[in-house]
């Protein structure tokens, strides 16, 4: 009977298509370093966020963002920004990445993450001016609206 249950999930699995729309995206789990951040990782109000597979299932856009790549069900997003916060010796950088699978035609679950840190000899002065060095963690579940 295991086995019968188990290969129903790969089954459900394999036949689960990356599907575009508007979906809900609800986080499950959040923890964060940073001193402002709530505990919750939320609004309290579940985001309806649009998804977009391109036609040959090889990429998908989040919100309005950058294409990221697409292999079978699941894509993952990265991203790294640097910004100079002249006149310090500073390079603020912001790292992130999202990771999703599509556990249903309709269901996505999966985990996303940022960071920010700095580079050079003054980070503890513009530290001192309210920037935050730290990261955040979440998982999600995002459903299609009908």
């Amino acid at each position: 009977m295991r086995l019968v249950l188990f290969l129903l999930g790969v089954f459900t699995l394999a036949c689960a298509s990356p599907t575009s729309g508007d979906y809900v995206f609800e986080t499950t789990d959040y923890e964060t370093d940073c001193p402002t951040a709530d505990d919750t990782g939320s609004t309290g109000e579940p985001d309806a966020v649009s998804v977009k597979v391109n036609d040959d299932e090889t990429e998908v856009v989040i919100a309005g963002g950058d294409p990221c790549p697409l292999d079978g069900n699941t894509y993952t997003c990265t991203a790294s920004y640097d910004t100079d916060l002249d006149p310090y010796d500073a390079v603020l950088t912001i790292a992130s990445e999202s990771t999703g699978t599509w556990v249903s035609n309709k269901k996505i679950t999966g985990s996303g993450s940022f960071e920010t840190s700095c580079s050079g000899a003054d980070c503890g002065s513009v530290e001192d001016l309210g920037y935050s060095f730290c990261g955040s963690s979440w998982t999600f579940e995002a459903t299609l609206e009908d």
